[in-house]
């Protein structure tokens, strides 16, 4: 998104988190983007602490003409938007209907009065899929006229450069954070299923989070580690090369607002199975 905005814009900047505290601060890309980092306390992996003071002094060295705030399921975006009184807002919240770990339904009931203040103040919230606005649209009434739905897209240069092709071997393929609520313990119990008909079957996981320790002490009990390859940090070419070679993507997540991975897949022609729940049931719905 933000490289596609640099086409419009003289300069794009993204604000994000470092909870590692080792990255560096201002990076400069090859697409003529700029990432600035701000330190940050990250608990699980879940939630981000962004320092309050390093945020500040961002957001008032850039004054950004158009903030485009991502994400109510964690601190910095509502932060920022209570923070900024100079820029055009467009917040687009990725909200799914609920908050999915303990840590995080304790934080949301606090930083709540932070996201009503942010619709107030935003002319768009730009939702992903009709679930998010139906969510949305529930939680706060006061978005509902606001709401604008633009469905994540999928970049054309790496659908066209990674088309799908059958195999020679079958491969299942899994790419996306490791939480709970993904339910990619339900991928491996599968493996564990169809191994013993398909010896030659591989699964690649590409992803991480807090949950995979478990996943890991699972594919160890279900005694099918030998065939599933975790992977983490690929290049956007290094991940659409799995997805043109996988006999099947599979997007098992019960709680998404729309689902980057399947249209991704299902951009490059790749069979792709997803959970007929949340945002995923419209690419059900659609075929």
């Amino acid at each position: 998104m933000a490289k596609r905005a640099s086409k419009f814009f003289d300069h794009v900047s993204v604000i994000t988190t470092d909870p590692s505290w080792h990255l560096r601060h201002v990076q400069k890309t090859a697409d003529g983007l700029t990432i600035h980092r701000i330190r940050s306390f990250a608990p699980s992996e879940n939630y981000h602490f962004p320092s309050p003071i390093e945020l500040f002094a961002q957001l008032k060295e850039l004054r950004p003409q158009v903030l485009h705030i991502h994400s109510l399921h964690d601190l910095p975006g509502p932060v920022a938007g209570f923070m900024d009184s100079q820029s055009s807002l467009i917040f687009t919240p990725h909200y799914v209907g609920r908050i999915n770990s303990r840590l995080g339904r304790v934080l949301f009931k606090a930083y709540r009065p932070l996201i009503h203040n942010l619709i107030k103040k935003v002319p768009r919230i730009i939702c992903t899929s009709r679930f998010e606005a139906r969510q949305m649209t529930a939680t706060f009434p006061d978005s509902s006229r606001k709401i604008e739905l633009i469905p994540n897209g999928v970049d054309r240069e790496f659908q066209e450069k990674h088309p799908w092709r059958e195999p020679a071997e079958p491969r299942i393929l899994y790419a996306g954070r490791l939480e709970r609520y993904k339910n990619v313990d339900k991928i491996l119990k599968a493996v564990a299923q169809l191994q013993p008909k398909h010896g030659d079957l591989k699964t690649t996981i590409v992803g991480r989070g807090p949950f995979k320790p478990e996943l890991l002490k699972l594919a160890a009990s279900l005694k099918v580690n030998g065939g599933i390859e975790w992977l983490e940090g690929l290049t956007r070419d290094e991940l659409f090369e799995l997805y043109s070679s996988a006999t099947a993507v599979i997007v098992p997540s019960e709680s998404e607002s729309m689902g980057v991975a399947a249209a991704e897949a299902i951009g490059v022609g790749a069979p792709t199975i997803v959970a007929d729940a949340s945002g995923l049931a419209e690419f059900v719905e659609e075929g």
